[in-house]
């Protein structure tokens, strides 16, 4: 799936065809999105599951992430962000044409997906070197791993200083086109669901591919 149907999908188009103008907007937003440059931080380390996921010196309580985790000796913290470019960007849309703005909100998720998709990438191809796969990631907030744990994440990878992303006391990721997940790293490919879907839970998801 190319970026422009993502971009299709998170506006919600299903299988149903957009028009031209449409097309015209999404290529627009793209285009001004182009020139920002994405930030990310990241670390590596041991993973142990027992009574809950210790990843490193951060203690996680989460069945799901628990489950998600199972066969993996070692994990990778990750925070990525568009920065305070794409959130200026953004405002100054929704100020000025309301329909573009909703379609340039669409065109930077997809943007702070696929320049983590990239990174994903990347990973793969270097602990595979090391008979490593990867598991997808998992950010906080998806079925029990409470958001909070953002905050644990920001701190260890020491983001607000290294690429300037912080959160506010409502949980809410500053800039807004950021995010904060974990990749498991196993050497049992058995089980290792690379597609996010697939190893999503949530259903009703209106995002949620075929």
């Amino acid at each position: 799936m190319n970026e422009t149907e993502e971009v299709l999908r998170y506006l919600g188009f299903g299988n149903k065809k957009a028009d031209e103008r449409t097309f015209k907007t999404i290529g627009s937003c793209m285009q001004e999105l182009s020139v920002i440059k994405p930030k990310l931080v990241s670390r590596t380390f041991p993973l142990t599951i027992d009574g809950g996921v210790l990843i490193g010196n951060l203690n996680i309580e989460s069945k799901n992430l628990k489950k998600h985790l199972n066969g993996c000796d070692r994990a990778v913290l990750f925070a990525a962000t568009l920065g305070t470019n794409a959130d200026f960007l953004l405002e100054r849309t929704s100020k000025t044409d309301i329909a573009k703005a909703v379609i340039m909100q669409a065109c930077a998720a997809v943007k702070i997906e696929s320049f983590c998709d990239k990174f994903q990438d990347n990973t793969a191809k270097q602990y595979g070197k090391e008979g490593y796969y990867l598991k997808p990631r998992y950010s906080p907030g998806y079925g029990d791993f409470p958001i909070q744990y953002q905050r644990e994440i920001i701190k260890t990878l020491d983001c607000q200083k290294r690429i300037g992303l912080s959160m506010t006391d409502e949980y809410m990721l500053v800039p807004s086109k950021s995010v904060t997940a974990i990749i498991g790293l196993t050497k049992t490919i058995e089980g290792c669901v690379t597609s996010k879907c697939k190893n999503c839970g949530l259903k009703s998801c209106p995002f949620r591919k075929d």
